[in-house]
């Protein structure tokens, strides 16, 4: 016996589950646009932008040997200790590289205090490619072969150009993922780290 009038348990349960998937979906939607936002956003909507200086603690920037591009002459990491070394990897196809080279190479030229040396470290690249690049971009700083990726790998470089500040003493200062954007973020990422 079927009883006319009341609905069927389908006819019930198939608009329940309609509402509540709706009332789910909106609620996302509200959450999303209103709720705390938990990383700082920089331009273009993306967390870490290029230009942005994250600070680290407690590292020690891994130490290396490359050998220079222009001079032929062997550089290690810690021939500079005393000094800040802005370190900056890149490679010769990576487009925002080719923007930032004149950026470094003008700042190392003009810019940098005595106690700051650049060194760029050329990662994944061809080395016939990176002495063109060097000399196409009139790099002013040593900058060294990292074919194999090892150097970056031991630094996490997750792409290039990324640039690193390394303290006086060998402490691994922070980063800009992406590419440096002008001198005076430099200076500014300088001046974080000596408090003041």
């Amino acid at each position: 016996m079927q009883l006319t009038g009341l609905p069927s348990v389908r006819g019930r349960i198939i608009p329940a589950i309609a509402i509540a998937l709706v009332a789910g979906l909106l609620a996302l939607l509200a959450w999303t646009l209103l709720g705390p936002k938990s990383a700082e956003v920089a331009q273009n909507g993306r967390v870490n932008a290029p230009g942005v200086f994250i600070p680290f603690t407690n590292r020690t920037a891994p130490d290396f040997t490359v050998t220079d591009f222009t001079t032929g002459k062997k550089v290690s990491l810690k021939d500079f200790r005393g000094k800040t070394v802005i370190l900056n990897f890149w490679a010769s196809w990576c487009q925002p590289c080719q923007t930032e080279a004149p950026l470094l190479s003008d700042y190392e030229a003009n810019d940098a205090p005595s106690n700051v040396v650049v060194l760029g470290i050329a990662a994944w690249d061809a080395t016939n490619d990176s002495k063109t690049f060097i000399q196409q971009y009139n790099l002013n700083y040593l900058n060294g072969p990292d074919a194999n990726g090892h150097i970056a790998i031991d630094y996490g470089v997750a792409g290039v150009p990324e640039t690193f500040v390394v303290g006086p003493d060998g402490t691994l200062e922070g980063k800009f993922p992406g590419a440096v954007q002008s001198v005076q973020q430099i200076h500014a990422a300088l001046e974080s780290i000596s408090g003041g």
